[in-house]
């Protein structure tokens, strides 16, 4: 039965991927026309589609990454004085040799009204002891997840249970926050009910590069256009603080699903919840090989599939109004989006073929100016070491995406996973 699953797994995977890119050739050798009268000339203007495709694909990118950067480098704190307690929540599971990182750069923090919470899973005896290490510091407390176990959403819920400040925060073991961070963070707060920061993955390899950049542009450049005309933004499971009341309300993440983060930030959207996107950095630790590279992507790509279904079925049973229209739209689409993004390798090797280097040429150079200039950006602040040549293999990361999409469908249609994932730190 087992050799069946993956057998119908990889066929379907095989032969969608060859589907699309046959779908990209028959749509970048289509060729329109229209005719429109000046004065007393008629002119006719004839395009193939692969053209447009690269010009739209250049232009999008080009608008969205100057949004991006232009709120970047304009970014400055709120004035005045933060106040209120909050406490930094930090889940883990067996990540004990990093969990560390996370914990003392917050105890760094030169704010001082608040606490650190580690949530650990019964069966990590390796966390428990650090976690215990750790707690000898009066700031520091920990708990053992014996109430939701099995989840990174378990964890967090329970962990929101065990505080009573004012603000709650939610960080990864392997984190590393400066310590102006959360007094950002607090100040944030205070006119907002969800603040959610910008994660930089450290680029120190080739796999970690592409972790990278993956995140500039899936994460935040591709998504400027979407936050300005809907409003919509991201809230993740980490370098996020939010109102404790806020998230009592939205009943906290649900265990559900592999992305509770993508869920909860449906959640907040559809109940208009005040969020906002601030690039204070938060540094994490990115997968150090392929393997858990693409385990990982995967996992998150399963979960939107997962999340997507959901909002489908809740669509039917209670539907919210027009926010929750825009939502499940905005769900589908970006699923849809990257399976589509694959056709545009055809079309690029149609203007390939046909000569025209600078319309293919065009949206490469886009893609990679951008990030240098995103790169030359965190150099300059001392978010990452150096600006380097890892820049130039930008243009793989959208294949790669498009790829483990389709791949994650089939896994989702055939092989469900709802526990802990854990990459080598």
């Amino acid at each position: 039965m087992m050799g069946l699953r993956i057998l119908a797994e990889r066929t379907g995977f095989a032969l969608a991927v060859v589907f699309l890119v046959l779908l990209g050739f028959f749509q970048g050798y289509q060729v329109y026309s229209f005719t429109f009268d000046l004065f007393s000339v008629a002119i006719r203007v004839i395009w193939l589609d692969a053209l447009v495709s690269s010009l739209g694909f250049a232009a999008f990118f080009l608008v969205s990454g100057a949004i991006f950067l232009f709120r970047v480098s304009k970014y400055s704190s709120p004035e005045g004085e933060a106040e209120g307690s909050i406490t930094c929540i930090v889940p883990t599971y067996r990540d004990s040799e990093v969990l560390h990182r996370s914990v003392e750069s917050l105890l760094d923090s030169n704010y001082s009204d608040f606490k650190v919470l580690i949530v650990c899973e019964s069966d990590d005896e390796a966390g428990i002891r650090e976690a215990k290490k750790l707690s000898a510091d009066e700031k520091v407390d920990y708990l053992v997840n014996d109430k939701y176990p099995g989840s990174k959403a378990g964890a967090m819920n329970y962990g929101v249970e065990n505080t009573s400040a004012e603000y709650v925060a939610f960080f990864d073991s392997d984190q590393r926050v400066r310590p102006d961070f959360i007094s950002g963070i607090v100040k944030e707060l205070q006119s907002h009910e969800i603040v959610q920061a910008r994660n930089i993955p450290r680029p120190d390899g080739i796999v970690e590069s592409l972790s990278y950049y993956e995140s500039v542009f899936f994460t935040y450049v591709a998504r400027q256009m979407l936050t300005l005309l809907t409003g919509f933004r991201l809230v993740g499971s980490r370098s996020v603080g939010m109102r404790r009341e806020v998230f009592e309300e939205l009943d906290g993440y649900s265990d559900d699903t592999l992305t509770e983060d993508y869920d909860f930030a449906h959640k907040c959207y559809v109940s208009n919840v005040d969020v906002a996107g601030v690039p204070l950095p938060v540094e994490n630790l990115a997968a150090h090989n392929l393997r858990d590279w693409w385990g990982q992507r995967k996992r998150w790509m399963t979960g939107y599939f997962q999340v997507f279904s959901k909002m489908v079925s809740k669509a039917f049973r209670n539907f919210r109004g027009r926010r929750s229209i825009i939502s499940l739209l905005i769900a589908g689409g970006s699923l849809v989006g990257s399976f589509l993004m694959l056709t545009l390798v055809s079309k690029f090797l149609i203007l390939f073929l046909l000569g025209a280097e600078m319309f293919y040429s065009l949206p490469i150079a886009v893609v990679m100016l951008t990030a240098l200039i995103v790169r030359m950006h965190d150099k300059k602040y001392n978010f990452v070491d150096s600006v380097g040549l890892s820049w130039t293999i930008t243009p793989l990361v959208f294949s790669f995406f498009s790829i483990i999409t389709i791949r994650s469908f089939f896994g989702y249609i055939f092989d469900e996973e709802t526990s802990w994932y854990r990459v080598q730190k």
